[in-house]
């Protein structure tokens, strides 16, 4: 091996290290809704929540590896290995990119690029949580490289590629229209190609799918297909194609793709100033970009730049629509974002300028996302410090009911994961499948508790008017007003008791003697 080679791979592993390093030093405790979902899939949950439609082998990968992890003496629970190994993820991702652009651009250009990448707040947020994103992000740099490189690949594997990474995260098959055009683009039998493209393709998608919908979604054809294509968590009754998920709202669409971009590049939710800053940079740069295409004709000499140009359009017009200004979602779409510009930037046979400025550029973003984007997330939640004390004072025999919204509750998930033993059920979480407002269900179910010799407990704040009203209007629409009163007008508070931060539970008991049913 050269010299120039153990020094360039010696530069790529020392990125790795210092972006590891860097996401290991700002652990998140703050923890994503989705990210604390997975992690108890891999602990509690059956094998059949292993696999997640919109990113099928993420929790089963992190399942394998933290179970592997535990049998070499890992104490850890599971949240905090895929926390840990997410970042090294993550980390893998910026070295990979970055020496994909090198290749091409050269090491400079190539340093930058991974940089930005890796400080940009999407991913930095992203890779310190459970969640699926790190290895979304790998898949991504990891298809753009397979792209670059489909010409010199059988069609076949190179759709097979595509799928695996498919696996990883769903978004990434709208993709393919890019590779589509590489194919024909370069191909001496283009239509051969992309008949043996989109055969290994569809074989390593639809294979998994189809058995894993078999095996756990096959009741029937429409839960089979509802499982595979709509997006997780809805509520019941709702359509894959609802304004749950999609709006058509031109305007405010706009509003929020340009802030889903700006945001995860820069997070600007607490300064004003970031948001113009982004704003002024990313258009300066779009501007610019789209000159030196216009002005030195490079759409017509560089074929590679239409299947990149495809990948950057077909997803931007997705999320014009889906989930409008999700930040998460553009790290798919800033891989290809930064190798464009790089394209751009290598022409100018300046690299000592560009070098400098993208290093004051990238250490600008780590101070600014560091401490006004991940600071806040470092903080422990007051949720966690409340479930602590419920598992303490609420008995496996007894049940408990919480809001699972709003400062003075505690999140669903959190229950589920930090106090897995005690029987507990949120009144947002309850009223998500009861949409109409009936309670006969949770009232059974809390007075088979009381008649088995258990307590009922009720976060304090639940009976409370005002609360009730708020969550009523808010949270619980389009549960009736009133619901809730009418139900606590059947019990009267025993006792009440005080927790961390002024938290309170209080004990009810019906005010008619439950009886056993004969």
């Amino acid at each position: 091996m050269s010299k120039h080679a153990t020094r360039a791979g010696v530069v790529w592993v020392l990125l790795i290290a210092g972006f590891w390093l860097i996401y290991g030093l700002t652990p998140r405790h703050n923890y994503s809704y989705d990210g604390l979902c997975y992690a108890c899939d891999v602990e509690l949950a059956p094998v059949s929540n292993l696999f997640h439609p919109n990113h099928l082998l993420y929790t089963a990968v992190s399942s394998e590896a933290w179970h592997l992890f535990r049998w070499f003496g890992y104490p850890g629970r599971a949240l905090f290995f895929m926390q840990n190994l997410n970042a090294f993820v993550g980390a893998l991702a910026v070295a990979l990119l970055g020496w994909l652009v090198s290749r091409r651009y050269g090491a400079v250009l190539g340093l930058v690029a991974g940089g930005c990448w890796g400080a940009s707040y999407a991913l930095w947020s992203e890779v310190t949580d459970p969640g699926c994103y790190a290895w979304a992000a790998l898949a991504a740099v990891l298809l753009l490289g397979l792209l670059l490189e489909s010409d010199q690949a059988d069609a076949f594997w190179v759709g097979a590629g595509h799928g695996v990474l498919v696996l990883f995260h769903q978004m990434l098959i709208l993709l393919a229209p890019a590779f589509a055009v590489q194919l024909v683009m370069r191909r001496a039998r283009p239509w051969r190609a992309l008949l043996a493209y989109s055969m290994g393709l569809l074989l390593t998608v639809g294979l998994p799918y189809g058995l894993i919908a078999t095996v756990f979604h096959g009741s029937s054809w429409r839960e089979a297909i509802y499982w595979a294509l709509g997006p997780g968590g809805p509520p019941p009754g709702v359509a894959i194609l609802s304004r749950f998920w999609w709006s058509l709202d031109w305007v405010p669409n706009v509003v929020n793709a340009w802030k889903g971009l700006v945001g995860s590049l820069l997070w600007y939710e607490f300064s004003k100033t970031s948001f113009a800053v982004g704003s002024i940079v990313l258009a300066i740069g779009i501007g610019a970009w789209t000159g030196w295409v216009v002005r030195k004709r490079r759409w017509a000499r560089r074929k590679e730049l239409w299947s990149l140009l495809i990948w950057v359009i077909v997803l931007n017009v997705f999320l014009f629509f889906f989930y409008t200004g999700t930040i998460r979602y553009r790290i798919l779409l800033w891989p290809v974002l930064l190798y464009l510009a790089a394209m751009a930037l290598a022409e100018t046979h300046r690299p000592f300028v560009y070098g400098t400025l993208g290093f004051l550029g990238v250490l600008g973003m780590l101070v600014f996302n560091g401490w006004r984007g991940l600071r806040p997330l470092r903080q422990v939640p007051p949720g966690l410090a409340y479930v602590e004390w419920v598992a303490r004072e609420v008995r496996e025999t007894d049940f408990l009911l919480f809001a699972g919204t709003g400062d003075s509750s505690v999140q669903n998930v959190y229950m589920a994961y930090f106090a897995p033993r005690v029987p507990a059920r949120s009144v947002q979480g309850y009223f998500f499948s009861h949409p109409g407002g009936d309670i006969t269900f949770l009232d059974r179910r809390v007075r088979l508790s009381v008649l088995q010799g258990g307590r009922f407990w009720v976060e304090s704040s639940l009976l409370d008017p005002a609360f009730q009203r708020v969550l009523e209007t808010g949270a619980l629409r389009p549960v009736p007003p009133g619901t809730l009163a009418r139900w606590f007008r059947a019990y009267r508070v025993e006792e009440e008791r005080t927790g961390p931060a002024g938290y309170r539970l209080a004990r009810l008991r019906p005010l008619k003697k439950v009886f056993q049913a004969r």
